[in-house]
């Protein structure tokens, strides 16, 4: 079996902290990381997308994006969710057929920056 490395970033909930350089590595059917997951029941994790936005900052799940996409009237923000096997931007109201290409923008995330999110009816 090849191995795999996959990288995240982790909210400490109890320290309201963001723990970057995180990963896990696949080796024949088996988990690894840099961290223990048993001994970290407070963290929140969050897998790297794999693309950056316009600007060249690393894409994980849970950022707040937003989009200059021709289907989007207005700019609003989009939350960047795993679903079906893949990472999309989500926005509460709608499903928008944007991908994380070109033209997204992260300005923020759901842990850090709860407002960008939470206090809007989308």
């Amino acid at each position: 079996m090849e191995n795999s490395r996959y990288k995240f970033r982790a909210w400490c909930k109890k320290g309201k902290e963001m723990i970057t350089d995180f990963w896990i590595e696949a080796k024949d059917g088996e988990c690894f990381g840099k961290y223990s997951m048993q001994a970290y029941p407070e963290w929140e994790l969050m897998q790297f997308t794999g693309f950056k936005d316009k600007n060249g900052k690393e894409v994980y799940e849970g950022d707040i994006i937003t989009t200059n996409a021709i289907r989007i009237v207005n700019t609003y923000p989009l939350n960047v969710i795993f679903m079906d096997g893949g990472f999309y931007p989500f926005c509460k109201s709608n499903s928008y057929g944007v991908s994380l290409g070109d033209g997204i923008e992260v300005i923020g995330n759901m842990y850090e920056n709860p407002e960008l999110w939470s206090g809007q009816n989308r």
